[in-house]
């Protein structure tokens, strides 16, 4: 798996020894890279080296994301592009990827994602809505927490 920080600038990852690649590894993937480092920069084609079967798009949709590589001539070519493994991040009281408390859902999410067949019980809009609940002490609407989980801002309403 690749986490791209944002669709600002396809070359910023996240490598090893960060909590990305621990929420990775919880979700039951493996880092593409083996670099270490938060938000370090590497150039396109060690990005194309590394051929993840699934890429994770921080502050994006799904469909900005895969826009975005969709556009890039070289990682368009990638396994996960291709395959339609690209995901933009929920976000919600704050991005779920970076150092939040909504990073156990995130742990969640992801596991969905690398893994669906053994998460088809998972009803991540039931779980989000239920931690919003507990830990929030916010009842998210069935649509806010889709909202959340597909990376887009929620409405209030």
């Amino acid at each position: 798996m690749l986490h791209i920080v944002s669709t600002a600038n396809l070359d910023i990852v996240d490598g090893q020894n960060t909590i990305v690649n621990d929420w990775i590894k919880d979700a039951g993937g493996q880092n593409a890279l083996s670099q270490k480092g938060n938000m370090i920069t590497l150039t396109t084609e060690q990005l194309a080296k590394s051929n993840p079967d699934v890429i994770i798009v921080g502050q994006a949709t799904d469909a900005a994301a895969r826009k975005a590589l969709e556009k890039n001539p070289v990682l368009s070519k990638l396994t996960a592009v291709k395959e339609g493994h690209v995901y933009g991040n929920p976000q919600g009281t704050f991005p779920w990827d970076r150092y939040s408390a909504e990073e156990a859902l995130q742990v969640l999410w992801a596991a969905k994602k690398l893994h669906p067949a053994d998460f088809k019980n998972l009803n991540m809009t039931t779980k989000t809505k239920q931690f919003y609940s507990k830990y929030y002490k916010y009842n998210l609407s069935t649509t806010q927490a889709n909202q959340i989980l597909a990376g887009e801002n929620p409405t209030t309403k």
